[in-house]
């Protein structure tokens, strides 16, 4: 897998895939809606405006049938297509190739446990939006055992995946319009 800057050009929301059906912080949403709608762009200095700390650029997984999902960013895309634009600019976003068989794969990247531990098919399941409390019982496994780790991660998938119930960001957004219509009870 090689990360590479994307193109100075525009990406289309439309027909991007999401790797998760919800988001962690909807009370962000409304901020970055409005953000959007007065013309802004996530880019690396307003993602650390929003996040507080310097945070990655959305992050567009290219698999080798050409299809596109989200792996980092579900937020911002969302708010993007919310506040009225369906593409991303290219000092937006970077694109990273990855094969389908490398999502299934469970890679841990150093010797505390990190890595990609939520081993999925995203073209028929999604990841749930907080993986933290799974993430950290894999590592405190990991240091004990790493076999452990891994026969943890496999035996309780439930915890991190769930079949899809729908695709792409136009969807996810009006999902996340509708719950943050009803719970606050504004109109996005």
């Amino acid at each position: 897998m090689r990360l590479k800057l994307a193109p100075a050009s525009i990406l289309s929301l439309n027909n991007i895939g999401i790797t998760q059906q919800e988001l962690r912080n909807l009370e962000q949403i409304p901020g970055m809606v409005a953000l959007v709608q007065k013309g802004g762009f996530f880019t690396a200095p307003i993602i650390e405006l929003f996040a507080g700390e310097s945070a990655p650029l959305i992050e567009i997984a290219l698999f080798e049938d050409g299809n596109m999902f989200v792996r980092n960013g579900h937020h911002r895309c969302v708010a993007t297509f919310i506040g009225g634009r369906n593409w991303l600019r290219g000092d937006e976003f970077v694109t990273k190739e990855w094969k389908y068989a490398d999502f299934e794969d469970i890679n841990f990247m150093d010797n505390q446990g990190n890595g990609w531990v939520t081993p999925l098919n995203v073209r028929r399941e999604i990841r749930v939006a907080n993986l933290a409390p799974f993430k950290d019982e894999v590592r405190k496994r990991f240091r004990e055992n790493k076999e452990a780790a891994v026969e943890f991660i496999l035996s309780h998938r439930e915890n991190y995946v769930r079949m899809k119930e729908y695709e792409g960001i136009p969807n996810l957004a009006a999902m996340v319009k509708m719950g943050l219509n009803r719970l606050s009870g504004m109109v996005l």
